[in-house]
Parts: structure tokens; sequence; C-alpha cells
């Protein structure tokens, strides 16, 4: 039997054949003359007669083989693989969908819902807003102030307010107080400098026509704001996340996402202001069983490889950064952490499933600390619990290679090795560093060529030649755009 102690196996399709000659001569040679041996030569009765069953018994055998390895982890396929994961509580993800940041500008009082559709004025893909946001004073990165009443001798007041204020200091006010013969341009004039001034550690200010706009140092920055009667705000720009329409991989440069498809009143333009996070095709088989292994920490009882393990089970997450800081006192590094906080970074997934898995896992009475998602979770009781983590951003690679081709270089030999290398680069976790010696693999793995030099960096035209360091929150990026060959 094929089924013993040792496992299971089976004959191949020219063993199945031999054996059945052989067993055809043992059972048919006394119907033939004696000195003579029974036929089972290809052409023969028997021969095709053996010819015809046998490819079906091979057939059968594989697909025992096949059952029998459906409950193996490191062999089953497929479905029958899917299956095996399924009672592990991990799932094989699905193709992804590239993610990018946005930013949102309009009027005061807009409300742009989820689902809204933007477009790469490139290429034309559709991407769908992943949250709904409300224009307001709230978690915003710009604001358009105007003078609603023009007055001498009055304080004019803007207060703001870190989001999320790790460090507890509240709203800061910026105030001014005009002088005698005040105008709007003067006023305007002296909050801009008492901002630039005395708060260039956390805004700018720059005045624009009768206007001035107020806005935080980086894109991931934002405040809440707060303004006296005698001032309006009229415009903002908040951050939002889109998702392309297309799964699997899709290059987003910066600012290429800048076309509203579907129009909104008082919704006047997005943009992204770095790459998008490219997407990613089917799980394979092998990811899975890699995935799979890695979620069985979650079996274990120790919290912070539970909560891990919850994260990276969940369907389309493709990278999870847990920082814990079990401390009396705030950390900075490898992350700045609030004392008896854990920070998560998570690239890919439903940013509700990872909220409630957080709070599934998360020890009592420690606070799930992060500066971009905050998602209320309701517990059995049906009371909210607030879970905050981080989505990574994107840091733009730059490479330039200098080659000399072979003969045997093809003709896209240079399309090849930026795919190669791009590819490479995105296939890096969150805060992984771009190792500089290991972009000569994907150069290489393209024949007919040798490297005279290679420079890496973060900005166009790049220099270096050394290790480019990624920071804890962000995942390398780049596109065949960003990788630049030249021949000599």
């Amino acid at each position: 039997m094929p089924l013993t102690d040792q496992g299971y196996t089976y004959p191949r399709l020219v063993e199945i054949i031999e054996n059945l000659k052989t067993k055809a001569v043992e059972l048919f040679q006394d119907l033939v003359p004696e000195g003579e041996v029974v036929n089972v030569e290809d052409n023969s009765a028997l021969g095709r007669m053996i010819g015809i069953i046998s490819p079906s018994l091979a057939d059968a055998y594989e697909s025992s083989q096949q059952v029998y390895d459906a409950f193996n982890i490191n062999a089953a396929t497929g479905v029958a693989l899917d299956n095996l994961t399924a009672l592990g509580g991990v799932a094989r993800a699905p193709a992804s969908s590239t993610i990018t940041p946005v930013l949102l500008s309009g009027s005061v009082g807009t409300t742009i819902d989820s689902g809204s559709k933007v477009t790469d004025v490139r290429t034309g893909k559709f991407h769908s807003l992943l949250s709904t946001t409300v224009l307001d004073g709230t978690a915003v990165t710009s604001a358009t102030l105007s003078i609603l009443t023009v007055a001498d001798s009055t304080a004019y007041t803007i207060s703001y307010q870190k989001t999320p204020d790790t460090l507890a200091e509240g709203l800061i006010p910026v105030t001014i107080t005009s002088g005698v013969g005040a105008t709007t341009a003067s006023i305007l004039a002296a909050i801009a400098a008492e901002i630039n001034t005395n708060h260039a550690t956390a805004l700018t200010a720059t005045a624009v026509n009768s206007t001035l706009v107020v806005s935080t140092l980086a894109y991931t920055s934002k405040v809440n704001m707060q303004i006296t009667a005698n001032l309006n705000i009229g415009k903002v720009t908040k951050t939002n996340t889109v998702s392309c329409d297309d799964t699997g991989t899709v290059d987003i440069p910066a600012n290429s996402v800048t076309r509203i498809a579907v129009p909104v009143l008082g919704w006047d333009s997005v943009t992204n202001p770095v790459s998008g996070i490219s997407g990613t095709d089917r799980e394979t088989d092998s990811e899975l069983r890699a995935r799979y292994k890695i979620a069985k920490f979650g079996d274990g009882a120790n919290l912070t490889e539970s909560l891990y393990s919850a994260i990276y089970a969940i369907d389309g997450v493709e990278s999870v950064i847990l920082v814990e800081n079990d401390l009396d006192v705030a950390i900075v590094t490898p992350a700045p952490v609030p004392a008896h906080s854990f920070y998560t970074v998570v690239l890919g997934g439903s940013s509700a499933e990872i909220a409630k898995a957080i709070w599934n896992n998360k020890p009592a009475g420690i606070l799930a600390y992060g500066t971009t998602e905050t998602i209320s979770v309701l517990d059995s009781q049906g009371s909210s619990h607030t879970i905050s983590f981080d989505r990574p951003s994107a840091l733009d690679i730059y490479v330039s290679i200098n080659i000399s081709v072979q003969s045997n270089f093809a003709p896209d030999g240079a399309d090849q090795i930026k795919a190669a290398v791009a590819e490479y680069i995105n296939t890096l976790l969150i805060g992984e560093d771009l190792i500089y010696s290991r972009l000569y693999t994907p150069i290489n793995s393209v024949v007919g060529h040798y490297v005279n030099s290679l420079t890496v960096g973060t900005s166009p035209s790049p220099v270096g030649i050394s290790n480019v360091v990624v920071g804890f929150n962000q995942k390398a990026a780049c596109t065949a755009a960003n990788v630049v060959i030249t021949v000599s």
C-alpha cells in the first residue's frame, strides 16, 4: 500500500505500466503455447489495454497524494492550503490596492464622503477616498484666514493645539494687538510675523492677497485651530487616504493624484504630497505559509506577540511595526512613545479591523498610541474606546546607475533593470533601511552589462554610496521613473 508509517509514496506512470505488464505476464502465461511469452508490447492488445487504464491509475494515486498533503502546511497548495491555514485563523491575502496619502482642500463646512473619486492625471486610474472628511478647524494642515472686523487697538487671536497632543500643551494662543490706523494688510502682516517668529517650530504663515495661509510644517503634522470672532477661517486643508480601484502594483509618484473625478460643492482640490505605497498581487502559497507560521505566535501567552499576530492575520496587512514602552517616562528610540503605551505602525488592511484587533489583544489600562489613525471601538458592554495607530509614509528613493553594455544586453535591458530595482525597494518593510550593496542583486538579475557606478538617495540625481536610513514610521518607495540609467 502507498500509505505506510513512513508516509505516503506512490508509483509514477512508468512504474505503473511496468508493474501491470509484469502482472499480465504472470496472469496470462498459461493461455499461450509452451515456450512462448505473453505479448505485452505497447502495440499488443494487452499493451494497449494497459496503456488505457494506466493514466487513470496514475491520476488516482496523485489525487490521493494531494489529499494526503492537504493536511501538511509545508506541502498543501491552493484551496487545500487556504482550508488548512483557516483552521489557524489565517486567510490568504487577496490582491491589495496602492494606498496614497492625499491632501483635501476646500471651503469650511464641506463634507467629502468616503468613496469619493479622484484620478491620477498621468494614467487616468481612479482612486477612492477611504474615509469621510469634514472640512472644519480640527486636525488641519493649513487654514486660510481673513479679517472680519478691522479695528484699532484690538486683539486678534489664533489658538492652535497639536494633534495628538502628546505633551499636553493644550491650546497655544497667537495674539497680536492692532495699532492705530489698522488695515486688513497690517493686521495679517502682524499675525504672520508673530507666527513666523515665535511659533516657527509648529506653524508657518504667508499672506496671500487679503488672506493669511497658516500651515503646519509637514503634511503629517496637524493642529486644531480656534479663532476670535473678528477673524474667519474660509478654507482648510486636511489629510486623508485614497485606495486605487485597481489592485496589484500601481506606481503613484508624488503630485500625480490631482484631479477630482466627481465634483463636490466646496471641494477645491486634491493632491498627494508623497508617493503611494504600492499594492500587491494575491498572496502566493509560499507567502501564505510564511505568514501562517508567524501568526502562530498568537498561540502564546505573551500579549505583545499575540497583538502582533492578531494584526498580521488581518486580510491585506503586509507589514507591522510594534514598539512597547513599559517605562514611567516617554522614550524616543526606536520611536517616540509616551510612558506606559505601545505604538503600532501598520501597512495595509482595514483600519476598523486593525483597531478591533488592537482592542481585543492590548493589555488593560495601556494606551494604544498613534498619530495618523484614531478609531472608536465598542467593547462587549457597548462602551466606546479610542484606539490609535499609524500608517507609514512613503520615503521616495532615487537611484542612478552607470553601466557598460555587452552584445547580449536586451534592447529593453535598461527598463528591465529599472523595474527590478523598483520592485526590490518596494518589497522592503516598514522602517527597513535600504542596504546599498543589496541593490546589485536586482541590477545584476538582468544579463549583458556591468555596473560602473551606483548612487542612491532621497532626492533626484542622488550622490550617496551608503545605506539609506528609513524612519521608524516610513516605508521605502520607488518607481521605475526614479531609477536613471546611463550607458558609457
